[in-house]
């Protein structure tokens, strides 16, 4: 599956170019979990949206603390805890790997959020898997043909959302997607993927913040995310049950792109 070969190439990477890491913090919390790696070249913070609405009336038992050894299986664990835990720890590492060591790969980066950097790559219409309202504000201000937006979680499907079990009715009408990281998480990433066939396909938000070269190899066309730079500040907002809009101003944006995009 999507993420496990996701876990698979990061790890690989981490060890070919022996970073010596060790797990250095970690929290589940309200909104989002987060996984601190350190090593010799400083640390690094990776976050994954916290899957609530799979947690709660889920008989699961508390997971062990993460563990660099581990990730594959966490990533693969049926505990929603766990597997929020080794998602954001393949972003801590993957953090390491570009911003820490510098590995990049065949690809460009620019600097911004979505809307505004990959214009040449949004094609109509558009649907959006993740009800991310000022996302979707931004694209019907900047006039595009927005056909569908997907919701798993109740509470957040406002303003004309659909359940995400609509998705084979739906995503096949884009011809770009713009999907949630959050589907690494709960693992309806793969079937997203094959629904939108030869779509321009936007992983985007902090849980999508995995090394860009494996997700461009599994199928995704672009990355938009996020690379916390002051990772105290993320942390004690993220503790105090704050969000992606509450911790960007310790944070900052990228997109990218394969090179030639």
């Amino acid at each position: 599956m999507f993420v496990d070969e996701l876990a698979k190439w990061v790890l690989r990477k981490i060890f070919e170019l022996d970073a010596d890491l060790s797990i250095k913090d970690y929290c589940v919390c309200l909104k989002y979990s987060y996984v601190e790696v350190s090593g010799e070249k400083g640390d690094a913070l990776g976050l994954a949206l916290t899957p609530v609405e799979d947690i709660f009336g889920t008989r699961v038992g508390a997971p062990t603390p993460p563990s660099i050894s581990r990730v594959e299986g966490m990533v693969s664990s049926t505990n929603p805890i766990e597997k929020a835990l080794g998602v954001a720890l393949v972003n801590a590492l993957s953090g390491y790997l570009m911003w820490n060591l510098g590995f990049k790969g065949d690809f460009a980066l620019r600097s911004g959020e979505i809307v505004a950097c990959v214009p040449d790559l949004v094609k109509e219409p558009v649907v959006v898997v993740g009800n991310m309202v000022p996302l979707v504000r931004r694209l019907l201000e900047r006039g595009y043909e927005v056909v569908g937006v997907l919701e798993r979680r109740q509470s957040l499907r406002v303003a004309g959302a659909l359940p995400d079990t609509m998705a084979p009715r739906v995503i096949p009408k884009a011809r770009t997607v713009i999907i949630t990281g959050a589907t690494l998480v709960n693992d309806t990433i793969d079937q997203i993927l094959s629904l939108a066939g030869d779509a321009v396909k936007i992983l985007v938000g902090p849980t999508a913040a995995a090394h860009p070269t494996p997700l461009f190899t599994l199928g995704v066309s672009a990355v938009a995310s996020m690379a916390p730079v002051e990772v105290d500040g993320v942390k004690r907002v993220v503790r105090l049950g704050g969000g992606r809009w509450d911790f960007s101003r310790y944070s900052r944006e990228y997109v990218a792109v394969p090179s030639g995009g």
